[in-house]
């Protein structure tokens, strides 16, 4: 691990950090807002406004951290703030400088990391604005742009708050004033530029601010428009008349990068100015001064002050003029930028739509008039019929092209007052309000349908795209907008089930829901509080008559039905997030019981069944990883299992988190291999280490000849690519010895055990007679 060494600057810039007083202060909603904005639009874990101390990193915000610092011997801010620029870090186990480093190989397991410096004033770089991912990731050049200018605001905030500072002092100093009242006023337009909801409230602070500081109660803000003229936006003191006659006059185009101030001490005598004079003797002025508003080197437009009087302008006069006009620049930028996020946040990327986050909000507020009638409120719920095929085959750019020309030709179908949405994926909805007779929703979702029933064009391919419609009314079917939008979900399936077309609503459609939901809340409570348990399967080598581990099978011991198979209670897990509780349960426990084992000097390894969604979840392996760091076991004596359907369902995720378990030294097995749809040479590209036949076909071998022909020709192809195979579903000894003459590796079966309870397992393995 390389330490970061100290900037040229260290005693400045301590003395500097020190002389904020901001170290080791409380939370403050204000900095918490930056981070939690910059966590939620670049999806990260993690986002910090970090300050380097001498010997530590302090964290005046921590999004998604339970620390409130780390040592600076350790930080990525130690080494960021070395330059002007971002630090980024796209994987840290692959950067010599963070490889060893604590945070990367030990909690919270750092993988990707970007940060820009927060500078004072004088240029020191006191700290940080960062975010932190638990997997490798890259920003393009937007990205970056975009967490500069939340880097820029976090800095504004630390300057508010010394300036807060200075003014309490400049209080107890009589001399001192002048500068206070000065301060205050830069103060109040600090507040109001990060408080404000609107540009106006910020442009009359400007204002004011300039009244107090510049002496002056007839001043203008003016900022170019889209044509690039600069338009009269705020002012006080100016007539109508006057301002139809400098409105669109500039000394400056849009696109000067270097504006300084301009001066004009008597406007009579300015030759530049001849053309407007009749306007200004009409108002009385006789002094000018045009303080250029700038943000990154961008001009926006321009502060106008105004005099009654010759006069010269004074440095601080000048000063104080130009960190108004940073100040009103920052709000405007940091205003646009608000927007820019907050339409991020409720909008698809892809397709411009409202999200689901957006469709919900609408709904919600929909939802009112609706109850109340006469009129009510109709939501769609579209899934795309045969979208994962042309995914499959043309890959997902060409496919996102399509999903933008779905989106178009939904949208296209419905009237200007319908809402569509894409919720994700191939998924659309339309929210109808004030719907007026009941036909009315089934009418739209058949215009969907035949808009998209004319073929698409790709790459001279003539593609057709179906769709399945889910309908639910309010009040009829709910007034609650997460319970419409699961009961348009329950429509849709049926009608994906008929083949597409659409479905509305019925109470048939989920009859089995409550009882679902019982009984996932009852799994979820079983889980905490440990009602769920392990039984274990022996595997057995057949070359030596050894038992090599076992298989952890999960049992549910409910208070009410008694002891519960997983097809009982798994697929109701497994399309939701508690699949991967259930997991991590079952994990913890059999790796516990494995350490328990080899401590007993019983050298056996565990095996443990995997989900299609746990394969969908980038931090399983760092979940692992801290399970086996946790209950001491070693990766090899840890086997994931996985089916052919789970792997094929998501592949490219799929091979990148099996990629990463391996290289850990995690085993990796193939379940119920036959009974999906890929190929053993699939397996070429996947870092497993076996494959387990399923047992279909090994009970079946000694009587059905096609059955034996399968086994027969999975053990000699997964030994042709030096990969071990195991036989599930071993049940007699006839079918053993066919399994070795053609050279299995593994088997398991009730002619070995039926899967047991740990301490019988234990029983067993010690006692166990002689398999012939």
């Amino acid at each position: 691990m390389k330490e970061p060494p100290l900037p040229p600057d260290e005693s400045t810039r301590l003395s500097t950090l020190h002389a904020l007083s901001i170290l080791d202060t409380p939370p403050e909603a204000r900095f918490d807002r930056i981070t939690r904005f910059a966590a939620r639009l670049f999806d990260v874990p993690i986002a910090l406004i970090s300050l380097v101390d001498a010997e530590r990193q302090w964290f005046k915000s921590c999004q998604g951290l339970d620390v409130s610092e780390t040592p600076r011997g350790i930080s990525f801010c130690g080494h960021a703030i070395l330059g002007a620029h971002a630090l980024v870090v796209p994987d840290a186990r692959l950067d010599e400088r963070f490889a060893d480093n604590p945070l990367v190989t030990g909690a919270p397991h750092i993988r990707f990391y970007a940060g820009f410096p927060i500078s004072a004033p004088n240029g020191s770089r006191l700290g940080t604005f960062c975010i932190i991912d638990y997997r490798p990731r890259h920003l393009d050049q937007e990205q970056l742009d975009t967490l500069h200018e939340l880097a820029v605001w976090a800095q504004h905030e630390l300057h508010g708050a010394e300036l807060a500072r200075a003014f309490q002092l400049s209080q107890q100093n009589a001399s001192l004033r002048k500068q206070f009242h000065e301060l205050n006023a830069i103060y109040e337009l600090t507040h109001a530029t990060s408080q404000a909801e609107t540009l106006d409230d910020v442009y009359q602070q400007a204002l004011r601010a300039i009244k107090t500081t510049l002496h002056t109660w007839r001043a203008a803000i003016l900022l170019f428009d889209e044509q690039g003229v600069m338009r009269f936006t705020a002012w006080e003191g100016l007539s109508g008349r006057y301002r139809s006659a400098a409105d669109g006059h500039s000394p400056w185009s849009a696109q000067e990068t270097n504006a300084q101030p301009i001066l004009v001490n008597d406007v009579r005598t300015e030759p530049s100015l001849a053309h407007m004079r009749e306007a200004f003797a009409h108002e009385g002025i006789r002094a000018l001064g045009f303080i250029p508003l700038v943000y990154q080197k961008r001009l926006l437009g321009k502060l106008m002050l105004h005099y009654d009087q010759p006069r010269e302008f004074s440095t601080e006069e000048i000063q104080l003029a130009q960190t108004i006009a940073s100040h009103v620049a920052f709000a405007i930028e940091r205003k646009a930028q608000t927007e820019r996020l907050k339409y991020q946040a409720l909008h698809d990327s892809l397709t411009a739509l409202p999200n689901r986050i957006l469709l919900r909000e609408h709904l919600q507020r929909a939802i009112p008039a609706a109850s109340q009638g006469p009129r009510t409120l109709s939501l769609l719920l579209i899934d795309l019929d045969g979208f994962k095929e042309i995914n499959d085959t043309l890959g997902h750019d060409r496919g996102d092209v399509i999903l933008q020309q779905v989106a178009a030709r939904i949208r296209d179908s419905q009237a200007d007052s319908a809402i569509v949405a894409r919720l994700g994926g191939d998924e659309f909805a339309v929210l109808l309000t004030a719907v007026s007779e009941g036909a009315y929703a089934m009418r739209q979702a058949h215009k969907i349908i035949a808009a998209l029933r004319a073929p698409f064009t790709m790459d001279g391919l003539m593609l057709d795209i179906g769709a399945s419609i889910g309908i639910v009314d309010c009040p009829e079917h709910g007034e609650c907008a997460d319970l419409l939008i699961r009961r348009a979900d329950v429509a849709m399936y049926v009608a994906k089930q008929r083949g597409g077309g659409c479905s509305v609503y019925t109470p048939e459609h989920d009859q089995h829901s409550p009882s679902r939901l019982a009984l996932l809340g009852e799994l979820r409570h079983s889980i905490e509080h440990d009602q769920v348990l392990l039984y274990y399967q022996p595997v057995m080598c057949l070359t030596t008559r050894r038992v090599l581990g076992a298989e952890a099978l999960v049992r549910w011991q409910h208070p009410s039905r008694g002891l519960l198979l997983p097809d009982q209670f798994i697929p109701q897990a497994e399309p939701n997030a508690l699949i991967s509780s259930l997991t991590l349960w079952v994990l913890n426990t059999a790796l516990r019981q494995c350490s328990a084992w080899r401590k007993a000097g019983l050298p056996l390894s565990v095996s443990v069944n995997l989900s299609a969604r746990n394969l969908h979840n980038m931090q399983l392996p760092n979940q692992v990883m801290q399970l086996l760091e946790e209950t001491g076991a070693e990766p090899d004596s840890l086997e994931l299992e996985i089916t052919e359907s789970a792997i094929m369902s998501d592949p490219v995720h799929a091979k990148e988190i099996l990629a990463r378990l391996s290289h850990m030294g995690v085993r990796l097995s193939i379940d119920d291999f036959g009974t999906g749809y890929s190929s053993l040479s699939y397996l070429k590209k996947l870092p497993v280490d076996e494959i387990k036949v399923d047992k279909s076909f090994v009970i079946d071998m000694v009587t059905d000849e096609d059955s034996a022909a399968i086994v027969r020709s999975t053990i000699e192809l997964a030994h042709n690519l030096n990969l071990q195979v195991v036989a599930e579903g071993v049940e007699t000894l006839e079918i053993l010895d066919r399994l070795v003459a053609l050279g299995c590796d593994k088997a398991q079966g009730y002619f070995f055990s039926r899967p047991l309870p740990a301490d019988e397992f234990q029983s067993w393995l010690l006692n166990r007679p002689r398999t012939p």
